[in-house]
């Protein structure tokens, strides 16, 4: 059995350059917290790039945080290495907002034949709290999703409800249900293949549906 922990992920959202141009080929080296992670970039003639890269993943947070932060900038070349570095701290909240996310300025000095030219880097990174909320989803939007109740019973549970998860067996993932009728009960549904029902994200409003699992009793299953 594994308990659901309440991680924060660290994510590379993306980076931007002002100054003077160095080179396409980057490395994004962070240190925190015991782990390190690299990511590379390729600039291609780009003054700024979208890169929504996971960085690492970071112990259970009970608190605010103030989280020391190492940040290494490599432009990669073929005689010498542009670098730049930055001690910081990552401020993150708990528990809300779910994501919160901090620019950092880096000054990347050239080296060799460009040791008077000099480049700003804007580093944002995004802090993640994952609180183990998922939503229904990956059904057609008029479909439920059965599970087994702790309590001994079947029932059906709709599309975008939300629950919270509680642990994880390798046969079955259990779950707190968080709104409508069986609002705080605890039920269940096998690990594979049905754990894809339960995601972190949905990208519709589920405002429009959560009044058909308050009235399911008098028979809803649909709406228009």
């Amino acid at each position: 059995m594994t308990t659901i922990p309440r991680r924060t992920k660290l994510i590379l959202s993306n980076v931007a350059f002002t100054g003077d141009s160095l080179g396409p080929e980057y490395e994004f080296k962070f240190t925190a917290a015991g782990q390190a992670a690299t990511v590379k970039v390729n600039m291609k003639q780009r003054r700024e790039a979208i890169v929504n890269r996971d960085i690492f993943d970071l112990p259970e947070l009970l608190e605010a945080h103030r989280l020391p932060l190492r940040i290494d900038v490599v432009e990669k070349d073929e005689v010498f290495d542009d670098v730049g570095s930055l001690d910081a701290e990552l401020a993150i909240s708990y528990p809300e907002p779910r994501e919160q996310s901090i620019t950092f300025e880096i000054t990347v000095k050239g080296q060799g034949r460009e040791i008077r030219k000099k480049s700003l880097a804007h580093v944002t990174v995004v802090a993640c709290l994952d609180k183990g909320i998922r939503y229904v989803a990956g059904l057609n939007p008029n479909s439920w999703l059965s599970v087994r109740f702790d309590a001994g019973f079947e029932e059906e549970i709709p599309h975008l409800l939300a629950v919270e998860l509680v642990e994880i067996t390798a046969q079955a993932i259990r779950f707190r249900i968080l709104e409508g009728r069986y609002k705080g009960e605890l039920a269940q549904i096998s690990n594979s293949p049905r754990r894809d029902y339960l995601r972190q994200e949905v990208g519709v409003r589920r405002e429009a549906r959560k009044w058909c699992f308050e009235a399911a009793s008098n028979g809803c299953r649909s709406e228009g």
